[in-house]
């Protein structure tokens, strides 16, 4: 009896030692499939992101590419401007941003597939020329560097202006259909048709100068004048429309000019000066220095000053005045935008594609 008992002992002993040994290897087993199992649906987790990541970034990439195509069609439009669409079973929303100080242009797209998003940005260098068009817009007929004096009545302003001073009005008639901006004051109270937008930011204003292409056309084949000039009643027509003055040019009474007139210094009209365009989107005049234009005048194009503007009585203007300094516009101003964009230089056509400077970063 005592020999069995200790057999049975024996055998329950090793029995559930066994069964420990068992449950130990089920436990780690267990354990091992476990891990298994996580580390498989971890991996095939990444390999989804990473996937669903890279498709994102495919419409992120789809975005800049129909910004572009925009650009190409119209630059000005679409250089300060934003667009989303569906695209690759998910959306891209794209934006551009315009940089006044370099003309630079950033499209900034971010695709997004599910919950996965990506971006990228691509830069575009600036093209001086597209930039005048964007500080000087369609509809744009002032601008000024220092500030905008509105003096007395009969006055009509059809179009935008901007000064990076200050926009001022003594008192009279004064009718404006467009924006008034400026960096600093704007005083009008004109007739309605207009926006007063004071504290604007400042722009950079187009800049003809150096005169030394039209200088050249003027010597080649139009009317070139080695010092200032004081006319008197005079009718002038250059060959090729370019008529420069290398100095202060002033008009007598009763005078007309087919073309541009470029001065190396002031430009003064006394009175009654007829102005025609040789080629319609020519400026009228250009001068390094100030502008004067008295009574019973008219012009057709752009008028630029690098420094000061002034204009009096019996006025009808037909583009846009740019000066580098004021502009002070007295009783009876009229004045219409072209309705396109002119040209920058005599053989300028606006249409440079810009150049893509930075290929483009993730965030």
């Amino acid at each position: 009896m005592k020999a069995n008992s200790r057999r049975r002992i024996g055998a329950t002993a090793r029995d559930g030692s066994a069964l420990v040994i068992v449950m130990c290897l089920a436990g780690l087993l267990l354990m091992v499939g476990l891990s298994l199992s996580f580390i498989t649906g971890s991996s095939a987790h990444t390999v989804r992101k990473l996937t669903t990541g890279v498709q994102a970034l495919a419409v992120a990439e789809a975005g800049v590419a129909d910004m572009l195509s925009r650009l190409q069609t119209n630059y000005v439009q679409w250089m300060e401007a934003s667009n989303s669409a569906s695209f690759g079973g998910g959306t891209y929303s794209v934006v551009t941003t315009y940089n006044s100080g370099n003309g630079n242009i950033t499209i900034t797209s971010t695709g997004q597939i599910g919950e996965e998003t990506r971006t990228t940005v691509l830069e575009l260098l600036g093209e001086k020329y597209q930039m005048y068009n964007q500080a000087l817009g369609l509809d744009g007929v002032m601008l000024a560097g220092g500030n905008i004096t509105i003096d007395t009545g009969a006055i009509d302003i059809n179009g935008d202006i901007h000064a990076n001073g200050n926009i001022l009005h003594s008192h009279g008639n004064t009718s404006i259909n467009g924006d008034a901006s400026a960096c600093g004051v704007v005083e009008l109270d004109a007739v309605a048709g207009y926006t007063n937008i004071p504290n604007a930011t400042p722009v950079a204003l187009p800049d003809y100068r150096p005169f030394d292409e039209w200088e050249a056309l003027a010597i080649s084949n139009g009317l070139y004048y080695a010092t200032g000039q004081a006319f008197g009643g005079v009718n002038l027509a250059p060959p090729n429309g370019v008529l420069y003055v290398n100095g202060n040019v002033s008009f007598g009474n009763n005078s007309s000019l087919v073309g541009t007139l470029v001065a190396a210094g002031d430009i003064t009209f006394v009175n009654r000066f007829t102005h025609t365009s040789f080629n319609t989107n020519w400026p009228a005049l250009l001068a390094t220095g100030n502008i004067s234009l008295h009574n019973r005048d008219n012009y057709y194009g752009v008028i630029f000053a690098g420094g000061n503007f002034s204009s009096r009585n019996a006025k009808h203007i037909t583009g846009a005045i740019i000066a580098m300094g004021n502009i002070t516009a007295e009783n009876n101003f009229n004045i219409d935008p072209l309705g396109y964009y002119p040209a920058w230089d005599p053989s300028d056509t606006n249409q440079t594609p810009p150049d893509v400077v930075v290929g483009g970063w993730l965030k």
